[in-house]
């Protein structure tokens, strides 16, 4: 017998930036469409300075998404006289974005609110919480919250895979090495890093290294990458590169390959994230969800933190805006960068949890020869690659966090029947 539409539970989801999209949104609303497989699930996509602009293309292809909403209305769910017409069952889940909005939000729809959190600042007026670290969850325990379950963190959910089929694709026979450069997924990250990459892969060769694969993000397009290509960065330098091939492979990931002046090729590849993550020797990236990611998938990984111009990188809250007033905002910004890297010495996820520096992290204004030198005294010490590997398999959890936090959203709110 199915629910009436009218009764159908409604589960509105805050999210913005694609690392949330990637690896939280992503196998929350799997375990929502398996659990309830006739709610509605909206997801609103509120403005933010991290957003690649294509988080809402993305989300409409998660077949258990039923409405999404745009930058461009989010607010106006707050401000039109009418309300939306989801029914009187239902919940907000902040997944990310302001938190205010997600509060805001549950008031204006008469819903319930939950909240996702890693951290507590600004997230303190919502009926449950699902903490990412039991730090977390103590500190809003301490705070007066009652209602707190740790669940660990739902990145662990998102990287599952296999790197069987993926190889065979890209034709990676057993025991070669694979270096997997991750360029972000931003159009500035893009803009700057892919040349970089394209020197840094260069000068390595294919001696040291059988494949060199740059994974990219579902938030970039094929164009976006063969322009970013096509000349070097304005910033870190870099090398320039042709589009000579493109192809689909039998596991449904895209392929561009990237050829230099001198004939190195370097593979772009999209889809099957997880599975080419899995399958890599050693990663580069920069800071952000992969390095978590790569981190739950036991990937030795290099994190580079470029500091050529410190003041372009985006932060959250009112230095990003201050940051752009003419001279004085970029000096104020520069300082603002400098003062949380003193103050935070770690920027790798992984790192930050434990405290200690598992993935080597590589800061400051360095060029694409500097890096490879890291690169090949990592290549050339498998011992030391293999403790990466085993500290990083120490910090896997012992439950899947979607479905625990899904089941616990379900039960404390009445969702089922």
């Amino acid at each position: 017998m199915s629910i009436p539409v009218a009764k159908r539970p409604t589960v509105v989801i805050t999210v913005n930036s694609p690392g949330e999209v990637a690896a939280w949104l992503a196998p929350v609303v799997v375990q929502l469409g398996q659990r309830l497989p006739s709610s509605r699930i909206v997801v609103v996509v509120p403005p933010c300075p991290f957003a690649s602009g294509a988080e809402v293309d993305v989300i409409r292809k998660m077949e258990q998404v039923t409405e999404v909403i745009g930058p461009e209305d989010a607010f106006g769910l707050l401000f039109r006289r009418r309300r939306p017409d989801w029914g009187d069952r239902g919940l907000v889940l902040f997944l990310g974005g302001d938190p205010a909005f997600a509060g805001r939000l549950a008031r204006r729809l008469g819903y319930p609110a939950a909240a996702y959190v890693e951290r507590v600042a600004g997230a303190l007026n919502f009926q449950q919480y699902f903490a990412a670290y039991p730090p977390v969850a103590e500190e809003l325990r301490t705070r007066g919250k009652s209602n707190v379950h740790f669940v660990g963190n739902l990145m662990a959910s998102a990287v599952k895979g296999r790197a069987e089929e993926v190889a065979v694709d890209l034709g990676v026979q057993p025991g070669e090495t694979v270096l997997s450069f991750f360029p972000g997924s931003r159009p500035w990250q893009i803009c700057h890093l892919v040349p970089f990459f394209l020197e840094m892969a260069q000068l390595l060769g294919q001696a040291l290294v059988q494949h060199q694969l740059m994974i990219m993000s579902p938030f970039v397009e094929e164009e976006q990458l063969v322009n970013a290509a096509s000349k070097p960065s304005s910033i870190l330098g870099g090398i320039t590169a042709t589009c000579v091939e493109r192809w689909e492979g039998v596991a449904g990931n895209k392929v561009v390959v990237l050829k230099t002046v001198q004939g190195h090729r370097v593979t772009a590849v999209w889809g099957a994230r997880y599975e080419l993550m899995k399958g890599s020797t050693l990663a580069v990236t920069i800071p952000g969800t992969n390095t978590a990611e790569l981190g739950y998938l036991h990937v030795p990984t290099v994190v580079l933190v470029p500091l050529h111009r410190p003041e372009i990188i985006p932060l959250p809250g009112l230095i990003q805006w201050v940051g752009r007033i003419p001279r004085l905002g970029p000096v104020l910004k520069r300082r603002a960068v400098e003062t949380y890297l003193r103050t935070h010495p770690y920027v790798a996820l992984p790192n930050q949890w434990v405290g200690r520096e598992i993935m080597p992290e590589y800061k400051g204004s360095f060029q694409a020869a500097d890096v490879v030198c890291c690169l090949r005294a990592l290549l050339e010490a498998p011992q030391r690659l293999e403790s990466i590997r085993k500290q990083l398999a120490e910090l896997a959890p012992t439950q899947d966090t979607a479905s625990v936090m899904v089941e616990l959203l379900i039960e404390q709110f009445g969702l089922r029947g």
